[in-house]
């Protein structure tokens, strides 16, 4: 089974295309947790209203705003797959993701991200340098310049849960770029695969999440040192 974990805030606008996305996947063993981290929109109305009645989805409302990373954990905690999947409200994963992310794990591949298409807030396909450019370079390139970049799409990720076993949770302390951090300790221990195809919509548009808390630090060097210096994270 694949455990789908999905953080929210203020997500209204667009959390039933994502959730729906999920729904209409070819491959069906999965379950979805969503995380609610204290919406003062009508996030959770929409969940209930659209999904109350699905088995395979539950949710959990916090009662104050702890951040993505800490609401990533605590979905973690619930998840009972073999295998994880990143999905954030905002977005949209295409019907075989899941079907052709599960081709990729063989041998010690613990991780597999998928190429994917910017859209803007209305859904419509826009030219973005990170997904049509950085993210299509080749494993090696992307490999070797991680020291300072990241080029995979992080909210693709699916991976094994022997990776949270060995590894450990998402850091806490990276508010953001916790999926680059996770990557790099996980490519310690284990292979990680790109499928090649366009598999997910990553939506860009204004943050509802906190703006002055991007720009406080560089998160992606907190991540990259992080990442050296604590390589096992408890949950």
């Amino acid at each position: 089974m694949i455990s789908v974990i999905m953080t929210a805030y203020n997500a209204d606008k667009y959390i039933r295309e994502a959730i729906e996305s999920i729904i209409n996947q070819t491959y069906k063993d999965w379950e979805l947790i969503v995380i609610d981290d204290c919406s003062t929109d009508k996030t959770m109305n929409r969940i209930v209203s659209n999904h109350s009645d699905s088995n395979l989805i539950s949710t959990i409302a916090m009662v104050e705003n702890i951040g993505h990373t800490k609401c990533l954990n605590i979905a973690l905690k619930q998840a009972k797959g073999d295998y994880i999947a990143w999905m954030d409200a905002d977005d949209i994963s295409e019907p075989h993701r899941f079907e052709e992310q599960l081709k990729c794990f063989t041998g010690n591949v613990g991780i597999v991200t998928t190429h994917g298409i910017a859209i803007d807030k209305d859904g419509k396909r826009i030219s973005d340098w990170y997904t049509d450019k950085a993210q299509r370079r080749c494993k090696l390139e992307i490999k070797i310049n991680s020291p300072t970049s990241w080029w995979c799409m992080g909210p693709s990720m699916m991976f094994k849960r022997e990776v949270v076993e060995k590894i450990g949770v998402f850091d806490e302390e990276c508010y953001y770029a916790q999926d680059y951090n996770f990557w790099l300790r996980a490519i310690e221990y284990f292979d990680w695969e790109v499928c090649r195809m366009e598999l997910y919509r990553l939506r860009r548009h204004k943050s509802v999440r906190s703006e002055p808390k991007a720009k406080e630090r560089n998160w992606g060097e907190l991540a990259r040192n992080r990442a050296k210096m604590a390589p096992i994270i408890k949950g």
